[in-house]
């Protein structure tokens, strides 16, 4: 009457793993399926967006600390004028 299988503790984190993902699947496909082609292009161009910002912000800043080295060599006499 109290025997319990070796197994069954296994079968059950499965299960759980099985029911974890699914939940997850489901709420992923519905939050997809909750917005229109229109609403996901206008949230693509805002990362793209983003990540231009990004692109240009970071080439700025290696700009201006190249221009920074250059003009300090300069005045250190390493390099010509």
């Amino acid at each position: 009457m109290g025997q319990s299988c070796r197994g069954c503790s296994m079968i059950d984190s499965k299960l759980q793993g099985l029911a974890n993902f699914t939940t997850i699947s489901g709420a992923a496909i519905a939050g997809v399926g909750a917005l229109s082609l229109t609403q996901w292009l206008a949230i693509g161009g805002f990362v793209l967006a983003l990540a231009g910002f990004g692109v240009n912000f970071w080439f700025k800043v290696a700009t201006y600390r190249l221009q920074r080295r250059e003009l300090q060599a300069k005045l250190a006499g390493k390099l010509p004028s």
